[in-house]
């Protein structure tokens, strides 16, 4: 039996900024259909469960809901080119796996026909998951390598799929989703959940798979924000290009196996030290001089109350910024006369000397 498909349109949804979705996507009758004869795990439709290698599992409400109330609303596929071959699920991947675990043999199912055009399934797939697709770049990115997988038109692509993602229809930005998209699952799902830019996306995709692996299996074990994580991959890959390393000789450094050995640290002191540990390796000489006006700096603030003391970390300046916070009168001239003492001139001239070198 042939379905006749009812009226399809696309529409202009000003509550997404323009963007262009299927709307009323009806047919004429819903047939059942033996469960074995839908192709789900392995569906060219199947994006909720690429979704779930980014945003984890639904949560087991939906299932709680079908054993209360059972499948209200029928599922969606597309049929095959040959009859009597399995329909390809479009729509309702959890009401499936819920009907097979229940022992079900056949469900109520909506069948596009197998000419029904693949760009307006993929039109109806980013309606139903804009509330995802729309948070952030690897989201989109995610939904528009999964387009691509359908085989659509390079125009179909630019003029049709960007848009109903809320972005411009230019082929340069679809280039820069498609080579965020080819970012492992782990890391697109770390862009996600910390809501990465583009900018921010691309410039991870031109590290060492190897290394992001090894970064993205650290983050039970470290204090990982967007800085800190292209802090440790900056570090990491200026080591391995100045001394010719693969990054897992990179973690055979002293400095780097005590600190990631080290059990007892809490991730915030890990990542720390981390930190610290790579500035030291990275720019040894730089680090030292830091260190050691560092140590100066609390010396004469410890001795001086109400002063601080500051200068530029990349010693490209040469001199040192000395700032007095006083609530009285007799505190200022009490600062000013310890930093007259022998002891605090010093100091300041050793700083400066160490600025000079």
């Amino acid at each position: 039996m042939v379905l006749s498909v009812g009226a399809s349109a696309v529409v202009e949804d000003p509550g997404h900024n323009g963007i262009q979705f299927v709307q009323n996507l009806h047919y004429d009758m819903t047939k059942r259909i033996p469960i074995e004869l839908i192709c789900a795990k392995d569906s060219s439709y199947a994006f909720s469960k690429r979704l779930c290698s980014i945003q984890g599992h639904m949560s087991p409400g939906l299932f709680e809901s079908l054993d209360q109330s059972g499948i209200l609303n029928p599922l969606l596929a597309k049929a095959q080119p040959r009859q009597g071959e399995e329909v390809q699920l479009i729509d309702g991947f959890k009401r499936y796996e819920w009907a097979r675990k229940k022992g079900l043999s056949e469900v109520a199912i909506e069948v596009l026909p197998a000419d029904f055009p693949d760009v307006q399934v993929g039109l109806f797939l980013a309606q139903e998951h804009f509330h995802v697709i729309g948070e952030t770049v690897a989201a989109k990115a995610l939904f528009i390598s999964f387009a691509q997988g359908l085989s659509l038109e390079l125009s179909d692509m630019v003029e049709t799929i960007l848009p109903a993602v809320g972005l411009a229809p230019h082929k340069s930005i679809l280039d820069k989703y498609l080579l965020v998209s080819r970012l492992a699952d782990d890391v697109l799902a770390f862009c996600h959940q910390k809501a990465f830019s583009i900018k921010r996306c691309i410039n991870l995709s031109y590290y060492d798979p190897h290394l992001l692996a090894w970064l993205m299996g650290m983050k039970e074990y470290l204090h990982l924000t967007a800085s800190v994580c292209e802090e440790i991959l900056d570090a990491m890959n200026d080591i391995m290009k100045r001394e010719k390393l693969s990054f897992e000789e990179v973690l055979e450094k002293e400095e780097l196996l005590e600190v990631l050995s080290d059990h007892t640290l809490s991730p915030n002191q890990k990542t720390t030290r981390l930190r610290a540990a790579l500035r030291h390796i990275r720019q040894p000489t730089l680090t030292g001089i830091n260190e050691e006006l560092e140590d100066w700096r609390r010396k004469l603030e410890r001795r001086c109350q109400g002063l601080g003391i500051s200068w530029d970390h990349s010693l490209e300046h040469d001199h040192i910024n000395l700032n007095l916070t006083v609530t009285s009168l007799s505190q200022l001239q009490e600062t000013l006369e310890k930093l007259e003492e022998s002891a605090s001139l010093e100091a300041i001239e050793t700083m400066l000397e160490r600025l000079r070198a």
